[in-house]
């Protein structure tokens, strides 16, 4: 199965013993801004910092990349029935 690679990358990375300290991660809403490129650009030139460096927050980003190309792949399919 394809996903299965990424799958086992996203598990490494939330594990990975060195990541930043909890209270300095972008939380969920912030990250998703930074997804949908919404947030003004001091602060997403934050989260990009912390992105480069935070492998829990880089599996997290990877995920919303994957759960988007998925839904978009989905809706494609269903728009082509």
């Amino acid at each position: 199965m394809p996903q299965e690679p990424f799958d086992r990358l996203i598990k490494a990375a939330l594990n990975a013993s060195q990541e930043a300290p909890r209270d300095v991660h972008p939380d969920v809403e912030t990250l998703a801004a930074w997804f949908d490129r919404s947030l003004d650009a001091d602060v997403m030139h934050t989260v990009e910092t912390h992105l480069s460096a935070c492998p829990r927050c880089q599996a997290y980003a990877a995920t919303l990349v994957h759960i988007d190309t998925a839904a978009s792949s989905e809706g494609a399919s269903s728009a082509a029935e």
